[in-house]
């Protein structure tokens, strides 16, 4: 195949600069990230991996009370809404896009 063969085991996570900034991004950038996964990786095991490598990054993805993904944060994957059921089985697959979205509430 083409050069592009070692980008498929690696997806692409996307995060917004609100969030982007607890992973040491630059102030009012997107940060994207692209992490190697394994065969079988959900987006749940992902995402312990990216909170592995940023703790703070943790406190806003999961519900530390149950230790799930939250309901801070809106997650897609290739544009399809994540319910928050589905993060624990749900397999990604290389080159798959994780969108992630914090929640804005208020008036």
């Amino acid at each position: 195949m083409s050069s592009h063969q070692n980008s498929n085991n690696r997806i692409r996570i996307e995060v917004p600069p609100f969030l982007a900034c607890m992973l040491n991004a630059q102030e009012g950038k997107w940060l994207v990230l692209e992490p190697e996964i394994g065969q079988k990786t959900t987006i749940e095991e992902a995402l312990k991996k990216l909170v592995k490598d940023h703790p703070e990054f943790g406190k806003i993805i999961y519900n530390p009370d149950v230790g799930e993904v939250g309901e801070q944060v809106t997650i897609t994957v290739n544009d399809n809404l994540i319910q928050p059921e589905e993060v624990t089985r749900t397999i990604l697959n290389g080159g798959d896009k994780i969108v992630l979205f914090p929640i804005y509430t208020g008036g």
